[in-house]
């Protein structure tokens, strides 16, 4: 029989080795209580459906409504660039929640995430095939224009994180002048996306082995690794080769390792330098292949800095603000301005909607009905 109501759902949850009256008391209600409120003699608090949705590992929205919430997140991705704090992991998982509610406040009348277009091959080189040539120069926009999956910049984030609200596609970078980095963390987690890693709402440790795997054949594939002559290969070209690669030299000397290349010795020796060093002395060379007037190594740096969100989520949510359907507070987050530099219409505070006059007037034990009745 189909689990109709909040009751029928909680009796679909409850694992067969605890019972009811073990249940009960975990989620500080009395045996009785619970039966009543399992067979509709009696509604569930608030604090009852959240207690019983944490104690039974299953969706608060689910248990309240019978559906998925089209706004649910699954993370995925998660690796550290260095030693994190309990302080520094609070700020990040605060972080976290307010790109969420950026996207929510967008797309609330549209009651979900825009979904991200059909699944990511798996295979790296046939992902890496969807995008044009020099896809990998300009990366991020070709992850968001092509592949429909976002990336978010924030300056406040230890680490970098992907992850799916509903069914759209996510990735939220720390902000960075070294926009190698951020190419590989844009690989990584592309890999969790291919390789199906958002399943679940949490990843697992054994995953970011094989994102890693397919951030190296992403961006730097064994064809072209081994098309290439690293004994004859000049410093001066390798700087060029690294710039059109996206990638640093680190990256690049790990890989010759794995795929057992051996390089001039000229070649591993800047290998061993930094790569914007590499770069900046080379930075003529770089300019001269380059479609800039100015410093194409500035340029990158300047792309991967600051608070970014793509610009369509900014377009919807700016849109629903000017509407006085969104907190400007929310959009002035996201633009990294204060708010009183947005317009936005002011509410008319003398008359109430019929809708808010209805919900105020609903006791909280009631609103749950609300949801069965849809």
């Amino acid at each position: 029989m189909a689990a109709s109501t909040i009751g029928d759902r909680v009796r679909a949850s409850i694992p067969m080795h605890l019972s009811q009256r073990r249940l009960a008391p975990q989620i500080g209600m009395t045996h009785d209580a619970l039966s009543r409120a399992i067979n509709g003699q009696r509604h569930f608090s608030a604090l009852e459906i959240a207690q019983l949705a944490e104690r039974l590992d299953v969706d608060t929205h689910w248990l309240i409504t019978g559906q998925t919430d089209p706004f649910k997140v699954r993370l995925a991705a998660r690796h550290p660039w260095g030693r994190s704090s309990a302080e520094q992991e609070e700020n990040d998982s605060e972080i976290i929640a307010r790109v969420v509610d950026a996207y929510r406040s967008a797309y609330a009348a549209l009651g979900r995430v825009p979904t991200s277009p059909t699944p990511l091959p798996p295979d790296p080189s046939e992902l890496r095939g969807l995008l044009p040539p020099a896809g990998v120069r300009h990366l991020a926009a070709q992850v968001e224009g092509v592949l429909g999956v976002d990336v978010v910049r924030d300056p406040g984030l230890q680490t970098d994180y992907s992850f799916r609200i509903g069914d759209h596609a996510v990735m939220l970078l720390k902000s960075t002048i070294y926009w190698f980095r951020a190419n590989w963390s844009i690989a990584h987690e592309l890999g969790h996306f291919a390789l199906g890693h958002h399943v679940h709402e949490r990843a697992t440790a054994v995953q970011e082995g094989p994102a890693d795997t397919f951030a190296s054949e992403f961006l730097l594939p064994e064809e072209q690794m081994r098309a290439t002559n690293w004994r004859k290969l000049t410093v001066p070209e390798l700087a060029l080769w690294i710039w059109n690669a996206g990638v640093s030299t680190t990256a690049v000397a790990r890989r010759l390792n794995a795929l057992e290349i051996k390089p001039s010795d000229e070649i591993r020796a800047a290998l061993e330098g930094s790569t914007p060093k590499l770069l900046r002395v080379h930075v003529d060379l770089i300019r001269s292949t380059s479609p800039s007037y100015g410093d194409p190594i500035w340029e990158r740096e300047n792309a991967t800095t600051g608070r970014q969100f793509p610009e369509r989520v900014v377009a919807a949510l700016t849109e629903r603000v000017e509407a006085g359907d969104a907190d400007p507070y929310v959009l002035a987050w996201v633009r990294e301005v204060p708010v009183d530099e947005l317009t936005w219409p002011e509410p008319d505070l003398d008359a109430a909607s019929p809708e808010y006059q209805a919900l105020d007037e609903t006791r909280d034990s009631d609103w749950f009905d609300l949801f069965d009745a849809q």
